[in-house]
């Protein structure tokens, strides 16, 4: 609910003074129209938190082949469920989107839309975050969203409580970034569907941490604990690349002209280059991960086959590295 209970350990004045950093709502860097590169991240180490922190991230290998995109929600197919939301976020994995409303107390969640049309609606959004966000402040907010698939009426209800428990420097393999503010957030919810013998529960512990440059506004780094009781715990995170930040990837001018085909496939994938080259290539699923990999490989405009059929169906990435540059093109197995 849009009602927090915020508790500031420091006036804005002493905060000003030790010059520990701030971030109000206004500064939250989102727009409709902005694109950010991200990938995913599986490991993560939460352990640093206090004042001045450094956390050290550097050994990360990113390849930035993804991209979200912020959208006007009255564009997109599933707005008009979301008549009060500010922004939908998207990307080039699905045509799912994300309805998010950015206020002054706090950013929230309004609901979701994914692949086959199931509309998430929060009838209680979620807070995210709270403003103005600085050490130590503090939020607690109770949220509902549900949906129906195949008949089936589903709910998540809970309580998510936030603290910013460490703010400092922040190490990636593209830069350094100052003033870092780390948000940790404890979810506690639970999902019940509803049949017609009855109501299946299940309790869930979800446990985030953001990372939020108090400098630029970017959200830059985000990791996710979640744990269903009676599970295994899964684990996952993206970064973002901020815009104006280099990215380490390598120029398209490597390779001329490639070219992938048939795309999409199902048991063979073609690549055709201009340029006769020695290249290390790899494929990559939508979460980054490795899924086959072959090196130096000699390419050429005759093409060369990768064999796909033991792949699921689904969005891949071809990656191609040769000469330290990289060159990475989307394809899909049906």
């Amino acid at each position: 609910m849009k009602i927090i209970l915020l508790s500031l350990c420091l006036s804005l004045t002493s905060i000003a003074l030790f010059g520990q950093p701030v971030l109000n709502s206004a500064q939250y860097n989102l727009a409709i129209g902005q694109v950010k590169k991200f990938d995913f991240i599986y490991s993560f180490d939460s352990s640093l938190t206090g004042p001045d922190v450094q956390w050290d991230f550097s050994d990360l290998d990113l390849n930035f082949f993804l991209s979200n995109q912020v959208f006007d929600p009255s564009t997109t197919a599933f707005g008009s469920n979301f008549p009060d939301s500010d922004f939908a976020l998207g990307n080039d994995i699905n045509d799912g989107r994300t309805f998010l409303s950015l206020e002054n107390e706090g950013l929230f969640l309004d609901g979701s839309n994914n692949d086959n049309n199931v509309v998430n609606i929060c009838t209680d959004s979620r807070q995210l975050f709270n403003f103005p966000l600085t050490y130590e402040s503090t939020f607690s907010d109770s949220w509902s969203c549900g949906f129906t698939f195949a008949g089936i009426p589903t709910s998540d209800e809970g309580l998510i409580t936030g603290k910013v428990d460490g703010y400092g420097t922040l190490i990636l393999p593209f830069g350094t970034f100052s003033n870092v503010l780390r948000v940790r957030t404890f979810n506690d919810y639970v999902n019940s569907q509803v049949f017609s013998g009855g109501t299946l529960e299940v309790k869930i512990k979800e446990t985030n941490f953001t990372f939020i440059s108090a400098l630029t506004g970017y959200q830059i780094l985000s990791f996710s604990y979640l744990k269903p009781e009676g599970q295994l715990q899964e684990t996952f995170g993206s970064v973002h690349l901020p815009q104006g930040t280099s990215a380490i990837i390598g120029a398209d001018e490597l390779i001329v002209d490639l070219k992938l085909f048939p795309n999409p496939t199902s048991d063979l994938l073609n690549i055709q280059v201009t340029k006769e080259l020695k290249a290390d290539i790899s494929v990559l699923d939508i979460f980054g991960r490795t899924v086959f990999a072959e090196k130096e490989v000699r390419l050429s405009a005759m093409p060369n086959q990768v064999e796909i059929q033991a792949l699921a169906p689904g969005i891949y990435f071809l990656n191609i590295s040769s000469e330290g540059k990289r060159v990475v093109r989307r394809f899909v197995i049906e």
